[in-house]
């Protein structure tokens, strides 16, 4: 029994620590290339937002790498994502609705 509880609290914690480094932001010297111009295809309906291509961190590759641009159902306004620059770097703030 004593075992299984270690086993659970060890699980807790690992999770926690792996949910707080997902949230902090991933700095970069050198930000990526800017995505490509594409054409965009027709929308598929009335209510349908076009998403800008968007970074989002790889924890794999150790890098930003691009979402393609997408249609999407209007949620309200989208808020397209930006670079800033920081003291320890560049970071990408992801697009969001408001």
């Amino acid at each position: 029994m004593k075992r299984s509880n270690h086993l659970v609290k060890l699980i807790i914690f690992i999770g926690g620590i792996t949910l707080l480094t997902s949230c902090f932001p991933a700095y970069v010297a050198v930000r990526p290339l800017p995505p490509p111009i594409v054409v965009r295809p027709e929308p598929p309906h009335e209510r349908a937002v076009w998403i800008e291509p968007e970074y989002v961190w790889s924890r794999r590759e150790h890098a930003y790498v691009l979402v393609p641009g997408h249609w999407v159902e209007r949620r309200g306004e989208w808020i397209p994502g930006h670079w800033e620059d920081r003291p320890r770097g560049s970071v990408w703030i992801g697009g969001h609705w408001r």
